[in-house]
């Protein structure tokens, strides 16, 4: 959600995408960053884990993400279920398909809230290793005990953060609103290494063969070298990108704003196709298959064939002028997105007829997330939302008691939300 939000923090809609002079201040950034280590608490083996990258599976959902991938030791698993440990990186995977299958709800129950001493949490946590990684509008990225809600390190950056961080190969990757990209050292709060961008980033960050992926306010795709940092390449659009770049059978996706869908090889860093979305959007594209999803400012939801570069159908019914500020959840069955009007509305995917719609009380920023047989979202009235996947009624609501515009991070038996009065809260269940 945090590609999103910096039309929020701008406090603008569509002209939310027009890049000025004013906003290159990367280059100019200090060069100082602060850390902060706290060793009351370890969280699972401090030991090194080496760097190995999730494989390209868009049929999962998982994004083969591999249980040693990450940290190390793993969080406790739900009986009977395919374990999920982790949920690395802004929707749960590299197709951005924010789906997690074989993963059912039991009944909610608060394990913890953690409290932000100033700032608030615009973009959506991630999930690794027993950690909860999440980052505030006052530049602070923290990282918390997955099962004690406890406070294992923070870090302090130049700017603010509306991106997600990403975790991989024991490493945490963020850029800030001054244009600097930071790598930390996942399990100690140490700076490892930052690079300076020419504008403020709001995408989170991919990853592909051994390469850190992100998009900046500048137009540009960077392709860095995840254990240096040094720039392999970057691919310059015509407008800002904030979106996370999903990445499927070697390229990545950039819903930009623009106003197009730019699909780039990765082995070039070069444009392999490009097709009109006809309206801005910050939003990531969901891939499944051969179809990519995406919601725009002007209210269009778009199917997209990306191996043919065709748009396959829109979909728009408003009742007056909105804007789509989530990322979809996608399946073989449905694609779900929320849009500002306070509706949440699944369509089917091969062809965009809309299946059902539901109503929060107010305006929905936060991307949802598709279970085996639910999804789960958050609304600016400050509620927590699970409905049936297949129906569209409410299962269940939960009060976090303020607005929510961070989509949640979702593992087996758990899930961490952030909201906009600074608190992570994480809710668990024991099962079917």
């Amino acid at each position: 959600m945090g590609v999103i939000l910096a039309f929020l923090a701008m406090g603008v809609v569509v002209l939310g995408c027009s890049r000025s002079g004013s906003e290159t201040v990367g280059k100019n950034a200090p060069n100082a960053v602060g850390y902060e280590s706290f060793s009351g608490q370890q969280v699972g083996s401090p030991s090194e884990i080496q760097p190995s990258l999730p494989a390209e599976s868009a049929t999962t959902g998982l994004a083969g993400m591999e249980p040693r991938d990450v940290l190390g030791p793993r969080g406790k698993e739900q009986p009977g279920a395919e374990t999920v440990h982790d949920w690395p990186v802004f929707r749960g995977n590299l197709q951005a398909t924010g789906w997690l299958p074989k993963v059912t709800l039991g009944p909610l129950r608060e394990r913890w809230r953690f409290a932000l001493e100033k700032g608030q949490f615009e973009s959506s946590p991630v999930i690794a290793g027993g950690l909860v990684f999440a980052a505030s509008s006052g530049g602070e990225l923290v990282a918390v005990g997955l099962e004690s809600g406890t406070l294992v390190w923070r870090a302090r950056a130049e700017g603010a953060f509306t991106a997600s961080p990403s975790v991989f190969g024991g490493r945490v990757f963020i850029g800030d609103d001054t244009g600097l990209f930071y790598c930390w050292h996942a399990r100690k709060g140490e700076l490892l290494w930052k690079f300076s961008a020419e504008g403020p980033i709001d995408s989170p960050a991919s990853f592909w063969e051994g390469n850190v992926l992100f998009g900046s306010q500048d137009g540009n795709l960077y392709c860095l070298e995840a254990t240096s940092g040094q720039l392999r390449w970057k691919y310059t659009s015509d407008d800002q990108i904030r979106c996370f770049p999903a990445i499927c059978e070697g390229k990545a996706f950039l819903a930009g704003c623009d106003g197009h869908l730019h699909v780039v090889d990765l082995a070039k860093g070069e444009m392999d196709l490009r097709v009109p979305l006809e309206g801005p959007t910050g939003n990531a594209a969901a891939v499944l298959g051969e179809m990519a999803y995406v919601g725009t400012e002007n209210g269009r939801f778009i199917g997209i064939n990306w191996k043919t570069a065709k748009v396959v159908w829109v979909f728009q019914e408003f009742s007056a002028p909105t804007s789509i500020r989530t990322s979809a959840a996608v399946t073989p069955e449905i694609v779900v997105f929320g849009a500002r009007d306070g509706k949440i509305r699944a369509l089917r995917p091969d062809t965009g007829q809309l299946v059902w719609s539901f109503s929060a009380r107010r305006k929905i920023d936060s991307s949802p997330v598709l279970l085996s047989d639910r999804v789960v979202f958050g609304s600016d009235d400050g509620r927590l939302y699970i409905v049936d996947a297949t129906s569209g009624n409410l299962v269940t609501e939960y009060d976090l008691g303020a607005a929510v515009v961070s989509g949640p991070a979702v593992i087996s038996n758990a899930m961490v939300v952030g909201t906009m009065q600074g608190e992570l809260i994480c809710l668990e269940w024991t099962g079917v």
